[in-house]
């Protein structure tokens, strides 16, 4: 009888690197199935333009690169509306809402700029003079975009802490106003504007629990939206170190229905208003 020793099977380094290969091509295919593509946002508070006009704004928005814009505080002076100037500038879709502030000879409304199809748009009033935006925009499945400028956190050189708890809780109502508005969200949604709140501060923050906050995760390194002017810090130095005075803070948020994560975000430091813009990447599942 021979003596026959068990076949053995040997993988060379190019049949592992074969596997690999498949392994990787199976894990791309996967995540294509579970995720959608990518699309880059942005909610800006303008501050009517008041700084330098349109073009400074246009150019911010533009190496943001944001395929969706929300705009607060947008100057309609006559018949011109300045936020339809910067969407020709960057050649975007341009829809606004009715107006929500009387400002001198001029009126404030929200603005929403998309490079997507405007499918419907309509608003909501919040608490006593605020309004929610809303579109619905054509990605590559229907989804809300909601823009909002809530009540200043402070206002009229008033920052007594009577003045500045009844503006919470004039938030607070204007807040929960939006949740009804939306309600229980039946397509992918996304809320971004100026909501005027500091985080775990006030309890206004709390009101958005069943929403994911883009800028926030285990590790906040949160992208702060508004630089605090110098004349600021310097009335909060005589109370405090220098060193626990923040150079800004946040004001503007984006938060996300289920069926939308966040990628990352971002500001952009220009000086084309007072505020920031707060720029996320967002993906839709499929």
């Amino acid at each position: 009888m021979k003596n026959r020793s068990a076949a053995r099977t040997v993988f060379t380094a190019s049949d592992l690197q074969k596997v690999r290969g498949y392994l990787v091509v199976a894990l791309l295919l996967l995540v294509s199935t579970c995720s959608g593509s990518t699309h880059t946002v942005a909610t800006y508070n303008v501050h009517y333009f008041s700084n330098a006009g349109a073009t400074p704004v246009s150019q911010a928005l533009k190496d943001s690169e944001a395929r969706v814009i929300a705009l607060q505080e947008v100057l309609v002076s006559g018949k011109t509306n300045f936020a339809d100037i910067v969407a020709s500038q960057l050649g975007l879709r341009a829809a606004h809402s009715s107006p929500y502030v009387n400002y001198g000879s001029g009126r404030w409304v929200l603005s929403i700029l998309s490079a997507y199809p405007i499918i419907a748009c309509n608003e909501a009033p919040l608490g006593y003079s605020r309004l929610a935006f809303r579109c619905t925009i054509a990605l590559e499945k229907p989804t809300d975009f909601v823009t909002l400028h809530l009540t200043p956190f402070t206002e009229g050189g008033d920052t007594s802490w009577a003045a500045n708890r009844g503006r919470m809780e004039l938030r607070k109502r204007e807040i929960a106003d939006l949740l009804k508005f939306i309600g229980k969200p039946t397509r992918p949604t996304v809320i971004l504007g100026d909501f005027n709140m500091l985080r775990y501060y006030g309890g206004e923050y709390d009101l958005m629990d069943d929403w994911d906050d883009a800028d926030s995760g285990f590790f906040e390194f949160n992208r702060d939206t508004f630089p605090v002017a110098g004349d600021a810090r310097e009335k909060v130095a005589a109370k405090l170190p220098r060193l626990l005075i923040p150079k800004a803070i946040t004001l503007d948020y984006i938060f996300l229905s289920r069926g939308v994560t966040c990628k990352k975000t971002r500001t952009i430091e220009s000086q084309a208003s007072d505020h920031y813009p707060l720029i996320a990447t967002i993906q839709l599942e499929k």
